[in-house]
């Protein structure tokens, strides 16, 4: 038994089966205790990370959209490949939801139809991610072709082309990938693996060419007053700051892809029962995706100081806009903080006792060196309402800014207190 979920459907008569993803069997895990225990503590800690690090990934969309820094083309490209780890690892929540079964497998297709289409569409993200290198490689062409005007013309055609291009031979990889496995297991494994690294030669090969003649164009183009001699010098030199993004790109893709490829070879085509190393080999290729997707916003950033200036721009912005709390409000909360700790203490005989104590603690605080320009006005009000028994002065609340409820519900607990109290 291949581990894994296996499908069967019917298409012109034929009965095709299929592994929609790899899953992590709890039946077989259910006899190595030690690992269900360590499963659990890295999967919620995965969680944590998927979480942080989608809403990290959200940000960055902007930032390839808008940073000029590369042609219309390449962002197009970048931004799509970024769309592809982000679904990847939405899809990766998904399937830990079966997994751990929250969600109940029904056996069938139709019944877990969310499960099978996130497992494919799973497969077809790694598949495109593997072209991540060619694509950029293939638009830098393109791109030293038309150098002498590239930079006017946005021909977006060029990008459609090579994006529509890894769109279907990433869809049939997937295909391939979760068929094939099933039909010619052994063969899958002999012939995969020298592919996947001809193809990593390949890209290295390449990688090398068009460099190198993209440093013979730009040190032998010669600069005069023509706007087209200028249009390509930028070209030019665009192209030595993607080849910068496109070489870390690719020691992550190597170092990922035969890392991942390697986990796939022990966990699905190593053995034919589920057994200790087939299922850690199989928790760490699960785990791998989130770790990619870490990865990947990680190089992008190093790779290209523009998208970090932004970036980094844009989180101080987000930091700035968010409530922070201001003297008066951190005055607040810890005047909260010593009600409670009065109320521990069996101090508190009345709400008056308390409004006393905390003006007179609040005097210090405000007092205090600690504050920066506190308002005094703000802090005269204060006083004025801890030391008034009424609490109907605080009826029309339009007379306070908005951190002042705080002290509304400071004054209505009080009344709790000495309404119980005596």
């Amino acid at each position: 038994m291949i581990p894994g979920l296996i499908y069967e459907v019917e298409i012109c008569g034929v009965n095709i089966r299929f592994l929609s993803t790899l899953l992590i069997e709890l039946d077989a895990l259910k006899k190595f205790p030690l690992l269900l225990q360590i499963l659990s503590v890295t999967t919620v800690i995965e969680v944590l990370f998927l979480i942080i690090t989608c809403i990290a990934y959200l940000p960055f969309f902007y930032v390839v959209c808008t940073c000029p820094i590369f042609h219309i083309n390449l962002r197009r490209i970048i931004f799509v490949t970024v769309l592809h780890t982000f679904l990847a690892m939405v899809m990766r929540f998904v399937m830990m939801l079966y997994e751990f079964e929250v969600v109940t497998r029904t056996g069938n297709v139709i019944g877990d139809l969310p499960l099978v289409c996130a497992g494919l569409a799973l497969l077809e993200q790694m598949a495109f991610l593997f072209w991540i290198f060619p694509m950029i490689i293939a638009e830098r062409m393109f791109a030293m072709h038309f150098m002498w005007d590239y930079e006017r013309n946005s021909r977006t055609w060029i990008s459609t082309s090579i994006l529509g291009v890894a769109l279907v031979v990433s869809t049939i990889a997937a295909l391939m990938m979760a068929i094939c496995v099933l039909l010619i297991r052994d063969v899958f494994m002999f012939v995969g693996v020298p592919l996947c690294l001809g193809g990593i030669f390949g890209f290295v090969l390449t990688y090398r060419l068009v460099a190198r003649q993209n440093s013979i164009t730009l040190s032998n183009l010669e600069i005069g007053s023509s706007s087209y001699g200028l249009s390509a010098k930028y070209q030019a030199a665009e192209n030595i700051k993607c080849f910068k993004l496109v070489r870390y790109f690719l020691l992550l893709s190597i170092c990922a892809d035969f890392f991942g490829a390697s986990l796939v070879m022990i966990s699905v085509l190593g053995s034919k029962t589920p057994t200790l190393e087939t299922l850690i080999a199989g928790a760490i290729f699960e785990h791998w995706v989130t770790v990619f997707g870490i990865m990947f916003l990680g190089v992008a950033m190093y790779s290209v100081k523009e998208w970090r200036k932004r970036y980094l721009k844009i989180l101080r912005i987000f930091i700035i806009k968010a409530r922070i709390e201001t003297p008066i409000e951190t005055t607040m909360r810890l005047a909260v903080l010593a009600l409670l700790v009065i109320l521990c203490f069996g101090a508190v005989e009345a709400d008056r006792k308390c409004g006393k104590a905390l003006t007179d603690w609040i005097s210090q605080i405000c007092g205090s060196a600690s504050l920066v320009s506190p308002n005094e006005q703000l802090i005269k009000n204060w006083k004025l309402g801890l030391n008034a028994a009424p609490l109907s002065m605080f009826d029309d609340s339009s007379k306070w800014t908005y951190s002042l409820q705080d002290v509304i519900w400071i004054f209505k607990l009080m009344q709790l207190i000495a309404k119980y109290s005596g």
